[in-house]
């Protein structure tokens, strides 16, 4: 999936350095029609090349985000994140320029916006593979996708043989404290009771008690502790 992931983020650049191109002479096009000025470059001024970058971004987040059919709490997070990192570097990056070397010529200011293009994308990549954005897990959102519908598959495929039973679903901390961050969370508490085990340290020992409460109050989730202080961490 991250391979899919970064073919996506791949298409993504392509795309707005192209729509953003395009953007650019679309109200000279138009006759300067009012509407289309406020999706378009009207001028050359720095702001206009802003406008440039978010608009085809943030069609494109919403067809990915369509695409991959994933509803992660962090998914926007990321791409706000690296949309506003993309449109903070073309102001910098133009007056920093500016500033040392005067005026700069047009193809400079192309590069700029190819280059803040595709630090955006380098930085979703970046967000949505090696950093959940909540809960301080140490897990990956897409990560986090695959283990949840595997325990969805599994767990129902039990309920449906052991439809009497109560479930248990063993997991060791991290999962635990990052559980609200799955895909559909509240299906996978729905079907059983979550038993994470503790190590009963102190600093995991608040974390445990407030991610429990949590989860009972937002999801309706059952929550059994088990104690395991024997384990260390290596």
């Amino acid at each position: 999936m991250q391979k899919r992931l970064l073919r996506w983020e791949l298409i993504g650049f392509a795309f707005t350095g192209a729509v953003g191109t395009l953007l650019h002479f679309v109200y000279e096009w138009t006759g300067g029609d009012p509407l289309i000025a406020a999706f378009c470059a009207v001028n050359e001024s720095t702001w206009e090349h802003m406008k440039l970058l978010f608009v085809p971004f943030f069609l494109f987040t919403m067809v990915e985000f369509i695409v991959f059919a994933e509803p992660l709490r962090s998914f926007f997070a990321a791409k706000a994140a690296s949309i506003l990192l993309g449109l903070l570097a073309i102001p910098v990056l133009f007056y920093s320029l500016g500033g040392m070397f005067g005026k700069t010529p047009d193809w400079v200011n192309i590069a700029i916006f190819f280059l803040a293009d595709a630090l955006l994308y380098f930085m979703s990549f970046r967000l949505l593979t090696r950093c959940a954005l909540r809960g301080g897990a140490r897990q990956t959102l897409l990560h986090l996708a695959e283990r949840s519908r595997q325990e969805a598959r599994t767990l129902a495929a039990l309920r449906e043989q052991y439809p009497d039973d109560t479930l248990y679903l063993l997991m060791g901390s991290d999962m635990f404290l990052s559980l609200h961050n799955w895909r559909r969370p509240e299906a996978i508490m729905a079907m059983a009771h979550i038993a994470p085990f503790s190590r009963e340290a102190e600093d995991e020992s608040a974390a445990f008690a407030a991610q429990s409460a949590r989860l009972e109050r937002e999801f309706g989730a059952q929550v059994t502790v088990v104690p395991n202080p024997q384990v260390v961490e290596l």
